[in-house]
């Protein structure tokens, strides 16, 4: 997965669903669904509608990030 995404990041490519399941063996929604879990069960707090929003995303990231560091 790692290696479509830098793909994607330093080339102008299409990106599709066929694309991401071939390259994962994922779909997109599978693997959608893989973070959602993944956020849930770091009690991350993220709300439904932040999934649409990548802005409000990255606002909860990075709040999470600052208070792991403070912790450490």
């Amino acid at each position: 997965m790692l290696s479509l995404r830098n793909l994607a990041a330093h080339q102008i490519i299409s990106v599709t669903g066929i694309t991401i399941q071939s390259q994962t063996g994922y779909t997109g929604k599978q693997i959608m669904e893989m973070l959602k879990k993944t956020f849930a069960f770091a009690e991350m707090g993220i709300k439904k509608e932040y999934w649409d929003s990548y802005d409000d995303m990255n606002t909860v990231i990075v709040r999470q990030m600052d208070k792991m560091y403070d912790e450490c």
